[in-house]
């Protein structure tokens, strides 16, 4: 197999279902550990284990992360079998973000990252558009959870308890 899959390695969502599924298995073979191994370090039902790895069930990323803890890999690979960690994406640098006209580029790096992503958008079918849109919702719901607890830290000693002094 390929390192990571392509839209048209798998252009049905049938085909990743099965794939997510095998390669949990395959990664939980290859730990030597039993569908009741999983389940007793994740909490989730060993039916719901079968049911995943067989195809007819897509994990949620809260389960995708139980199973990778579980088993012991980061989420990754999960959905990459390469030896070395996949080439990181090409993001625009933080600074082209935050004045994205500063340089010439600088515009040419966003304008060909944004036809980048329109592309990737236009291949999606819907149900893989909703997959996307609701990670990103969990993925920033999570970031602003990390902020607020991030700020209660860095908040000095007595601070906010003003009207009781």
């Amino acid at each position: 197999m390929q390192g990571n899959i392509s839209k048209q390695e798998a252009p049905h969502s049938g085909l990743v279902k099965m794939y997510i599924g095998t390669r949990l298995r395959e990664l939980r073979r290859q730990k030597g550990l039993s569908q009741a191994d999983i389940q007793e370090k994740t909490g989730v039902h060993r039916c719901y284990i079968s049911r995943i790895e067989h195809g007819p069930t897509v994990p949620s990323l809260d389960t995708l992360e139980k199973f990778a803890a579980a088993l012991d890999v980061r989420l990754y690979r999960i959905f990459y079998e390469g030896q070395e960690p996949p080439p990181a994406p090409r993001f625009i640098s933080s600074s082209s973000l935050e004045d994205p006209l500063a340089t010439a580029s600088g515009r040419e790096s966003q304008a060909g990252f944004l036809q980048e992503l329109r592309d990737l958008w236009d291949r999606m079918g819907d149900h893989e558009r909703g997959v996307l849109i609701n990670i990103a919702k969990r993925l920033a719901a999570r970031e602003e959870q990390t902020a607020a607890e991030r700020a209660q830290v860095d908040r000095p000693p007595g601070a906010g308890h003003e009207q009781f002094q």
